[in-house]
């Protein structure tokens, strides 16, 4: 491990003795909580130990019942000029690994294609975070979520 990167980790560990990362949390959940009645729109679990940052909001998109997929999603919020980006690409997805073996069947297929990053970090301002809410919101279609309702 370089210099560089033992000092990334002491400062990352720091956080978990200040209130950074419960602010952190706060503004996740902040981010998370208007999406409840949103159909196609699901929080992805974090690991029930440790503690998280949660700079991103990792959220999976079921396009069917959301209404537009997450490259939409994606799209809608970059033209009001939000940040957000598909989660990480998998490893044996990427050109350099694409003929490495690897294990866990298609979940991380599955991840990549359907899970957006949006921002939630703790120095977001009440306004930005009322943005982010608001253009996934606007974004879902409605005509889609009151069919997928009427259908269940």
């Amino acid at each position: 491990m370089s210099n560089i990167l033992a000092g990334v980790g002491r400062g990352q560990l720091a956080c978990s003795q200040r209130t950074g990362c419960a602010a952190s949390g706060k503004s996740r959940l902040n981010i998370e909580m208007p999406f409840a009645n949103l159909l196609g729109i699901e929080l992805m679990p974090q690991a029930g130990y440790g503690l998280h940052s949660n700079w991103l909001s990792c959220f999976l998109i079921d396009e069917v019942s959301f209404g537009i997929n997450r490259d939409d999603l994606i799209q809608a919020l970059e033209e009001a000029n939000i940040e957000a980006r598909p989660v990480w690409k998998p490893m044996h997805l990427q050109k350099l690994y694409r003929d490495a073996d690897h294990y866990g069947g298609d979940v991380a297929e599955e991840l990549f294609a359907r899970g957006i990053c949006l921002p939630s970090s703790s120095n977001m301002s009440e306004d930005d975070q009322a943005a982010v809410i608001q253009v996934v919101q606007a974004a879902a279609s409605p005509q889609r979520q009151l069919e997928v309702l009427q259908a269940n």
